[in-house]
């Protein structure tokens, strides 16, 4: 088992339901989960009104994730993202280094995070090491089963790429499908931040199973 040190736990929110985006944000806060994610689709149809909202109701304890997904124009991004109260804006992992080196100045005179998304990445092992050259510092590799089959490689060679990034000093993020048990399986195999979507945001218990999270990783303390 790895050190006691508990994973950071991320709430993606992939609504587009206002009100409902608002009811997960606070409970989730009052809960403890980490850090709560306004997903793309959200920022999409509300624009950067929906973190300055999201914010505004929780407070500023906990972290707001904005997935802006960004590819290019990345210092504008960050600066309207940072203004609305994200603490963390994901950029491609395919975008330009002269992307991640304008979205890094800019989150560095906000004082706030720039993750990489890897999707769609051919080789996230080898991106993630150019991008922690530039200064990038977490990653998020995506596991779930739409990526092996887009990818064709098998769900331990994706396990695997979580062991070597996380081994070279970068923080990994894991999304795609997770529910608690393949979380902690990826906690224990080097990843950092456990994102959880759907086994939350689409069960009609989600109140309970917010708290069932919490119950479960809080063990690692």
């Amino acid at each position: 088992m790895r050190s006691s040190q508990r994973p950071l736990i991320q709430l993606a929110l992939d609504l587009i339901d206002r009100e409902l985006i608002k009811q997960f944000s606070m409970y989730s806060a009052k809960a403890g989960i980490d850090i709560i994610e306004v997903g793309t689709p959200a920022i999409k149809r509300f624009g950067s009104d929906i973190v300055k909202e999201v914010r505004e109701l929780i407070g500023e304890r906990q972290i707001i994730l904005a997935d802006t997904k960004t590819l290019d124009a990345s210092k504008i991004e960050v600066e309207i993202m940072a203004s609305a109260g994200a603490n963390i804006v994901t950029v491609m992992g395919f975008a330009s280094d002269e992307t991640f080196y304008e979205a890094l100045e800019a989150a560095d005179k906000n004082n706030i995070e720039i993750w990489a998304d890897m999707m769609y990445l051919k080789d996230p092992v080898e991106r993630a090491m150019q991008l922690k050259e530039i200064g990038v510092k977490t990653v998020i590799l995506h596991v779930g089963i739409d990526v092996q089959k887009r990818r064709g490689v098998s769900g331990e060679i994706l396990v695997n790429e979580v062991r070597r990034v996380s081994s070279q000093g970068i923080r990994v993020a894991v999304a795609g499908g997770l529910d608690p048990s393949k979380g902690e399986y990826l906690f224990r195999n080097g990843a950092s931040v456990i994102i959880i979507g759907g086994w939350v945001t689409k069960s009609s218990d989600w109140v309970n199973r917010i708290d069932e999270l919490i119950k479960i990783f809080n063990k690692y303390r």
